[in-house]
């Protein structure tokens, strides 16, 4: 099992930031998928932004407890 992938920082401004994404944040899941690696979470954002999709959804660990967070993307 890979280490739990842990976001250190954010991007102020950014749609996640603006979701309340905050350094400490463990990401489970991106898109319903379990990712273990940064490049996992690019993946999945990159292809639901590729599909045209609004939004993809995080499933983040916090302070014992998990919870989802939908974050918009800017699709061009």
């Amino acid at each position: 099992m890979a280490s739990p992938l842990v976001l250190i920082h954010r991007i102020l401004g950014s749609a996640a930031a603006r979701r309340g994404l905050r350094p400490g944040d463990v990401i489970v899941a991106v898109g319903q998928e379990p990712v273990d690696t940064p490049d996992q979470v690019a993946e999945k954002v990159t292809h639901a932004a590729a599909n045209k999709q609004r939004s993809v959804l995080f499933l983040v660990a916090r302070a014992g407890g998990q919870r989802f967070v939908p974050v918009e993307l800017e699709v061009s």
